[in-house]
């Protein structure tokens, strides 16, 4: 396949420049026929091609050379954390009850609120926690507007937001201790490896799909010393559910650093 005009300066600033780049690139412009070309022209450097599911990885496999190493993050982080051969394989298989976990935090003698309406909001807190940048558990992590129906007033607001916080920073202790019998999620390992200061030891990372990258994947990807080549569309979103940011606004990349592709291969001329 012979590249594009901007495919062509892609390639040029990969072989001429040392910096990060950005690609930023509209639906069926060949944003991964793009890093294919930029592995093929660097066959003894070593890729890490970053896929946010399973199917994209798969899917990726099959096309890139060799030099190219595809994986999920999930998976990454797994193997690095060693989740495997470890007491926390099993923790994934645990499953909870609710009033096991309002006993664990004490929340049955807790009576100014129902403890089965207070218990969401501590484990949105977790939730929010593991897929942010954050390195602690802070009051950004509650839903405040959960909060302010559950009572209208500021005042008693502020000290609920507080008593949740304190039970969010217990939670995520006991469901990171290995010993425990609470069970932890695939997220968990994903924060836990970006606590532990994650490397990844590639010479350039080819983050695909970056558009729907959640804040704690994209610090773990921008804090890695080797080369990365973001790419994405920010007109595509689909993972917002799951915590998803805009990366593709969020990476640091200065208008020379930045590429954008604009020609789509799935219509035809006159579209």
């Amino acid at each position: 396949m012979k590249p594009t005009i901007e495919q062509e300066k892609i390639i040029d600033f990969i072989n001429t420049k040392t910096e990060d780049l950005k690609i930023s690139a509209f639906a069926g412009a060949g944003k991964t026929s793009t890093l294919k070309m930029i592995a093929n022209n660097n066959p003894k450097k070593s890729f890490l091609y970053l896929a946010y599911n399973k199917d994209i990885q798969l899917s990726a496999e099959k096309s890139f050379p060799k030099n190219v190493y595809c994986v999920t993050y999930h998976a990454l982080a797994r193997k690095a954390m060693q989740i495997d051969k470890s007491k926390y394989k099993d923790k994934l298989a645990i499953k909870i009850k609710q009033i096991e976990v309002i006993n664990l935090l004490g929340l049955n003698n807790f009576r100014s609120y129902n403890p089965y309406h207070i218990i969401p909001h501590i484990k949105k807190a977790v939730t929010n926690f593991k897929i942010s940048s954050d390195l602690a558990i802070n009051l950004n992590h509650i839903d405040l507007e959960g909060i302010m129906e559950l009572n209208p007033v500021p005042s008693e607001q502020e000290l609920l937001c507080q008593f949740i916080l304190e039970k969010a920073k217990k939670l995520w202790s006991i469901e990171v201790n290995v010993q425990s019998n609470f069970p932890i999620d695939h997220d968990t390992y994903v924060k836990m490896w970006h606590l532990s200061g994650a490397k990844i030891d590639v010479d350039f990372i080819l983050f695909d799909e970056a558009q729907d990258a959640n804040p704690v994947v994209l610090d773990i990807v921008m804090k890695q010393k080797t080369r990365k080549i973001y790419v994405g569309d920010h007109h595509q979103k689909i993972y917002a559910w799951r915590g998803a940011v805009n990366a593709m606004q969020e990476i640091n990349a200065s208008v020379r650093n930045s590429v954008e592709t604009d020609r789509s291969f799935r219509l035809n001329p006159t579209v």
